[in-house]
Parts: C-alpha cells; sequence; structure tokens
C-alpha cells in the first residue's frame, strides 16, 4: 500500500505528539466526529472526562469503555454495543440510544437526561415510571390469572405498551418481563380464538426486540421463528392482509441472523422478505431491506392492530346484520388526544366509523371491507352512508360479505345457532389493513369487563341513550 504526503504527514504528527489522549490524536488524524467513528472497535477504550458532544458512536463497539464525567450530548449512540460501559457521571441531554445495548452499563449522578427516539426526550437521575403506572404494573401482574377475555385483552396491550416504555427508559430487563406476560397471555387467548393469532405473532416480535436489546439473541432468534411461523399460516390464508407483515418478521429475522453471524441464512430471509416488498410497490419498507445491520431493524412492533368493540343491541336489517357507526361519540371516559378520534373537545370524540380509515363528513364515500370470522375471509362488507328513506343520519357496516368458496357471512352466523346471531352481543373488531379486519363476537354478559377494559369508553352517538363503544 503506498502512502500519500498527507497520510505521511499525519502519522509523523501524531508519533512526534506525545500523548495517548484519544479525542487529540483523533483531530490531529483529521478524524470526523460525526461520520468517522460509526462502526468502530472501541472496546475498552479511556474517554473519562472528554467532550463528545455530537459524536456519532453509531454501531460502535464501545463495550467496557469508560465514558464517566463524558459530555454525550446530542451524542448518537444507537445500535452500539454499550455492554458494562461506565457512564457515571457523563451527561447524555439528548444523546440518542435506538437499539443500544445498554446491559451492565452504569449511569449514577443527577445529570443524566437522554433521547430513545426520534421524538420523546426523557429526563431525570434514572427516569422512573410515574407511581400511577408503577400502581398500574402491580395491577395488570395481579389481574392476569384467570382474566375474562375483554380484561386479558386490555392486560395485554397494557403490558405492551409498558414494555415499550421500559424499553425506551433502558430498563431492558423489566421491559422483558412485562413482554414475556404479554406473551402468556396472548398463547391462552390464541389456543381459544383464532382472532387473536395475529396479536400473538405482534407479541412475540415484542418478545424478540426485548430479548435482542439484552443481546439474548439466540432466544430472540427463537421468539421471530415463531412469529414467522404464524404469519406464514396466516399470509397463506389471507395474503394481501399479512405478507407485509411476514416480509417484516422476515426482514427482523435477517437482522438476526446477520448478528450470529449467519450470513447466508440472513441473505436468503432478506431477499425473501424483499420479494414479498416487491409485490407491494406502494409499501415504505421495500427500499429498506437490508441486512446490514446499520440499516435493518429488529423486530419493532408495540401493540401495532388497534382494536375496537361495539355494543349491538337489537340490530338492523334483514338479517340484523347491520351495525350503526356513528359521525361523532359522546365521551364516558378516556382521553383521544393523538388518536383519530381527537374532535378537539372534552365531550366528544369522531365516531366508529373513523376507525375504519373513513371521514365522517364524507358522506358520499363507500368502503368494502374484508372481515375475517373464525379463520374465513369474508369480502365486500360494505361501510356507507345511506341516503333516502333507510337513512338514519349515521354510517353503517353491512356485514354481509361472502367468502371465496362463495359462503355467507350471514349463513356462517345463523349456522352459530341462533336465529339472529349478532343481537344482544358484543362485537370486536381489530385492525390489520385499513380494508382489512379480525371479526369477533362475545356474549353480552361480557360487556361490563369490556367497559372497565377499555382506555376510551363512548357511545356510538352524541346521546347517552345510544349504544357503547370502547377502544382497548
Amino acid at each position: 500500500m503506498r502512502l500519500t504526503d498527507r497520510d505521511r504527514k499525519i502519522i509523523e504528527s501524531i508519533l512526534e505528539e506525545k500523548t495517548d489522549d484519544f479525542i487529540l490524536l483523533a483531530q490531529i488524524a483529521g478524524l470526523d466526529p460525526k461520520r468517522d467513528f460509526r462502526g468502530l472497535n472501541l472496546r475498552g477504550v479511556d474517554l473519562h472526562g472528554k467532550d463528545l458532544a455530537g459524536f456519532d458512536f453509531s454501531d460502535a463497539d464501545l463495550s467496557f469503555a469508560r465514558l464517566s464525567s463524558s459530555n454525550l450530548n446530542n451524542a448518537i449512540l444507537d445500535r452500539a454495543d454499550c455492554t458494562n460501559v461506565d457512564f457515571s457521571e457523563a451527561t447524555l441531554s439528548g444523546c440518542s440510544t435506538k437499539e443500544t445495548i445498554l446491559k451492565g452499563a452504569t449511569f449514577h449522578g443527577d445529570r443524566f437526561s437522554m433521547t430513545t427516539n426520534a421524538d420523546k426526550g426523557l429526563s431525570g437521575e434514572r427516569e422512573e415510571l410515574s407511581p400511577s403506572l408503577e400502581k398500574a404494573l402491580s395491577e395488570l401482574r395481579q389481574s392476569a390469572e384467570a382474566a375474562p377475555d375483554a380484561f386479558r385483552l386490555k392486560l395485554e396491550g397494557g403490558l405492551n405498551n409498558l414494555a415499550k416504555r421500559l424499553s425506551d427508559l433502558g430498563r431492558k430487563d423489566e421491559a422483558l418481563t412485562a413482554a414475556q406476560k404479554a406473551l402468556e397471555i396472548y398463547r391462552a387467548l390464541a389456543a381459544d380464538r383464532h382472532a387473536f393469532r395475529p396479536k400473538l405473532a405482534t407479541t412475540l416480535n415484542n418478545l424478540a426486540k426485548c430479548l435482542s436489546d439484552l443481546g439474548h439473541r439466540y432466544d430472540a432468534l427463537t421468539a421471530t421463528q415463531d412469529a414467522l411461523e404464524i404469519y406464514r399460516a396466516l399470509a397463506a390464508d389471507s395474503p394481501y392482509a399479512f405478507r407485509p407483515k411476514l416480509a417484516t418478521t422476515l426482514n427482523n429475522l435477517a437482522f438476526l441472523l446477520y448478528k450470529l453471524g449467519r450470513r447466508y441464512g440472513a441473505l436468503t430471509a432478506a431477499q425473501e422478505a424483499l420479494e414479498i416488498y416487491r409485490a407491494f410497490p406502494t409499501s415504505k419498507e421495500t427500499a429498506a431491506v437490508s441486512i446490514a445491520p446499520a440499516r435493518t431493524t429488529a423486530a419493532q412492533t408495540y401493540d401495532e392492530d388497534p382494536t375496537i368493540w361495539f355494543e349491538t343491541k337489537r340490530m338492523t336489517g334483514g338479517s340484523r346484520n347491520i351495525l350503526d357507526l356513528s359521525m361523532k361519540s359522546l365521551i364516558e371516559h378516556g382521553d383521544p388526544v393523538d388518536t383519530p378520534f381527537d374532535l378537539g373537545r372534552s365531550s366528544f370524540m369522531r365516531g366508529g366509523v373513523v376507525f375504519f380509515g373513513l371521514n365522517p363528513k364524507a358522506t358520499d364515500t363507500t368502503q368494502n371491507i374484508t372481515l375475517n370470522f373464525e379463520e374465513v375471509d369474508y369480502i365486500g362488507n360494505t361501510i356507507l352512508f345511506p341516503v333516502g328513506d333507510k337513512a338514519n343520519g349515521t354510517w353503517r357496516l353491512q356485514i354481509k360479505g361472502t367468502s371465496y368458496s362463495n359462503k355467507k357471512i350471514t349463513d356462517a352466523l345463523r349456522a352459530k345457532g341462533e336465529e339472529y346471531y349478532l343481537v344482544k352481543k358484543v362485537i370486536t373488531f381489530t385492525k390489520i389493513r385499513d380494508d382489512y379486519y379480525f371479526m369477533s363476537v362475545f356474549p353480552e354478559t361480557e360487556l361490563e369487563n369490556f367497559k372497565a377494559s377499555s382506555r376510551i369508553l363512548a357511545r356510538n352517538g352524541i346521546t347517552r341513550n345510544a349504544k357503547l363503544l370502547g377502544l382497548l
């Protein structure tokens, strides 16, 4: 290798400088702190008391490094290995730690403040959950045993969200505990009801992320493979709904295999993911598929499939198969701020039709959706705003779809042994895509459990006489 004159001058300057100061030597070498430290092997380096503000250590190996009393304000530690790093008395205001491995890292002193995602700052000596959230976690744990389906749905959603919050706070072990409890609940739910299998797969991906964050990549691989098995089965029955989720999980698998040194397997999984993404040209993920660790994300889903429920009471239509969807809803409890339901008013929110991706005021719109009921896809269920003699001033969901084998959903409901199976029930819809939902039906006796389990409870209309709806 031939050295340039510039290279020789840099080497001579370094040799002449009688110091082992890492930062000074880096400055002499002309290294750019915003670019040239990415992915470096800095294992065990002593950076005590150094000014590292704005440095980009993305993907670097900083394990066992000494960063005590250093200035890491606005530094980037994304995906870096910070195992057993000493951060005591370091200032970390605005420091980004997305997917950073912090197992065994120590934080002491009162100047800890880091950013764990692009939008949210976390501050304090060691960011703690509020007493109310700590109490909620305790109550969730105590209520796990023998809970009815409605509360178990709420419980799992709470645990998944709690796992994400704990992970964002750097409390990786506690995040893992919450994710494991969520998985336990959904395994039980999915054993009885096919409709919960997508949530089970989501929860397995959540668990895989928590395990990967702690460096338990073999266990994370097992969880991802379990999620993959579920998504393969779901995609085989409903390719439009689940092939994108299958591709995301394959991409997660590729990431883990790459990290474990299994390059051929990683490449195979990434190629399969890319083939699926290419079949969905509007997908944002298509261009992001890569097995390079700096570009591939691990499992990142947290309770991503929202669920809404409706009290049915009498229902309408000849087969009692028409569900009213309000334009506006009276709020019983909960806060719709930062949700699509937010109307900017304390007492009212947008109505149930919003859950299905429709603008309540766009009354000239009609949308057909697919409902998966008891493992069968029924296409052609119509959401519309009726006019003329049949108008009642509200949107309607006509549950009237037909399967690919020409079986009507109304016949499937009638086969349940009741003349009007949907009357006096609670119906849940779990969104997979804007035009694809899992539908489950519960007895009216579960209504109180659904009410108690809802983060937002409202009326399916603007009066207190209207039927209830809730978001879990």
